[in-house]
């Protein structure tokens, strides 16, 4: 479908006031402007039934007729969305009321969420119109429930997440009685599926101010609910020598700092999950270790991802990266071949990022980002890796019996290709004859 722009809008305000209809811009639309913000889409609130709504306008669509919702649709595949001022009651599955009635613009803000939530912008005589404070909320970077918070929270569970991610993203305090209740409605959250969880909290981590929000996740408890994995590495000591920082909870959330957002979904939870592992390895005597502990931490991300319903893809993705976030260690010693494979490898440029916030939080030294940036460069000058001069045809025609070690036959010969020792095919078939027993 298509988002709206202010224009179509626009037109469908003043079609519907033409008609002797209330009509304003509603929600996060008016809240975006107020805070300087492009908007990504703009929805209208009318007194207006559907039934009205589709006498007025001929091209519309109503997937949700029951719930006051109508799609205007527009050329271009613009779409404003439309919805009757309502009343809600008894939400029996903590997502959505099992019964509503068409009300009026009082009706309908306190059905809302929160106060920044809940003003309507009225273009005809070019007011605002605020029945419960946001715009106070708004100027003094407040997040408040409208009414009761427990009452919001009993009847939409995931308002307790979107809590989190507006008051992260947008840099607000969440007002003290409305934290309580998030707090109290922690073991509530098994109510909302996971497919929602996935998306609130890639929306909170991928975007300015992530930290924030996994502070307050943390600090509401939340976070044990959802990754009590990562709560896990709360109190895990590190070795101040190369972890002066902190404990591996403060390490993980240090990271978040440093990016400029927004960054892409792979990258957020490689760096979120990349030393969960930890708290399973850690090992203390005259200093403390954690041997392995990318590994472990791959197997608990791949438990996590697939519990948060992410793709196989994505998973894999991520999967690799932690399990392989050590490997750039020793950059500065490897052999040109070996370092070529891991630079034109298609997750290096997430691996690299990850590398550099990883060490930024911890001992400081960028030494090893710079150097495999520069030989990035270099071998991005040289274009892709080059084709094998040999394969395994040739290698029988060389002589040699077909066996199991062809492949690292071949594999040593490639290497030396790309350390520039040979360069020809008839080099490889010289170096390939060694090998016959």
């Amino acid at each position: 479908m298509g988002m709206s722009n202010k224009k179509e809008a626009y037109e469908v305000i003043r079609k519907l006031s033409a008609k002797g209809f209330e009509a304003y811009l509603a929600g996060g639309c008016v809240r975006d402007e107020l805070c300087g913000k492009k908007p990504t889409d703009y929805d209208v609130a009318t007194s207006a039934h559907p039934s009205d709504v589709e006498k007025i306008f001929h091209r519309t669509l109503s997937f949700a007729k029951k719930y006051g919702v109508t799609n205007i649709l527009f050329d271009d595949k613009i779409i404003v969305e439309t919805t009757t001022f309502r009343k809600e009651f008894e939400y029996l599955d903590g997502r959505r009321p099992a019964l509503i009635e068409f009300g009026t613009l009082t009706d309908d803000y306190i059905r809302r969420d929160f106060t920044i939530n809940a003003l309507y912008k009225d273009i005809i005589n070019d007011r605002i119109i605020d029945l419960c404070g946001g715009m106070n909320d708004l100027q003094n970077k407040i997040l408040r429930c409208v009414g009761n918070p427990y009452d919001r929270f009993r009847e939409d569970k995931l308002r307790i997440l979107r809590a989190v991610r507006f008051s992260g993203n947008m840099g607000l305090d969440i007002e003290a009685e409305t934290f309580n209740a998030m707090k109290s409605f922690k073991k509530e959250l098994c109510n909302i599926s996971f497919e929602r969880i996935h998306d609130e909290l890639a929306k909170m981590i991928t975007k300015e101010n992530a930290v924030k929000c996994l502070r307050i996740l943390n600090d509401t408890e939340l976070l044990d609910e959802i990754i009590p994995e990562l709560s896990a590495c709360k109190g895990i000591a590190q070795s101040p020598e190369h972890h002066p920082e902190g404990d591996v909870f403060v390490h993980t959330l240090k990271m978040f700092e440093f990016p400029e957002y927004p960054i892409s979904k792979i990258l957020a939870f490689s760096m979120l999950l990349h030393d969960v592992g930890k708290p399973l390895v850690q090992e203390i005597s005259d200093k403390i270790t954690f041997y392995n502990h990318e590994k472990k931490s791959a197997e608990l991300a791949d438990t996590i991802l697939r519990r948060l319903r992410f793709s196989n893809k994505d998973t894999n993705e991520i999967v690799f990266i932690i399990g392989n976030h050590m490997r750039f260690m020793n950059a500065q010693l490897m052999k040109i071949s070996i370092l070529k494979k891991l630079i034109m490898f298609e997750t290096f440029k997430t691996e690299i990022e990850l590398y550099k916030y990883d060490c930024f939080v911890s001992h400081g030294k960028l030494d090893n980002y710079e150097f495999l940036l520069k030989k990035q460069e270099e071998f991005l000058n040289q274009k892709a890796l080059p084709v094998p001069l040999i394969n395994g045809k040739d290698l029988i025609q060389a002589g040699l019996n077909p066996s199991p070690d062809f492949k690292k036959i071949l594999g040593r010969i490639y290497n030396m290709q790309l350390e520039g020792i040979i360069s020809t095919r008839v080099e490889a078939l010289s170096e390939a004859e060694k090998f016959k027993s």
